[in-house]
């Protein structure tokens, strides 16, 4: 399997630049953080431990979403939910 040299941050700053499919429908990209979380352990990481990939994606993506649609309370929520279980607090 040959894996992808493009990062998922990568690819969804390249969505920012287009601006259309992001700015159209962020609940899309909350629905694939929330699956992401989902594969995440459920208890913060201890001190002194990296997080999670899969956080650190979801932060990436959530930390766009919002800056677009600052209004977007699931949005905010959610990037505090990564950012606890990042042990980001």
């Amino acid at each position: 399997m040959q894996s992808n040299s493009w990062s998922f941050s990568q690819r969804y700053s390249s969505l920012l630049g287009n601006q259309g499919p992001l700015q159209s429908n962020p609940d899309f990209l909350l629905e694939i953080v929330k699956e992401y979380i989902a594969l995440c352990p459920a208890k913060p990481t201890a001190q002194g431990q990296p997080p999670a990939p899969q956080l650190q994606h979801c932060a990436s993506v959530l930390d766009t979403v919002i800056k677009i649609v600052p209004e977007l309370l699931q949005g905010i929520f959610l990037l505090a939910k990564v950012r606890f279980q990042s042990g980001d607090y």
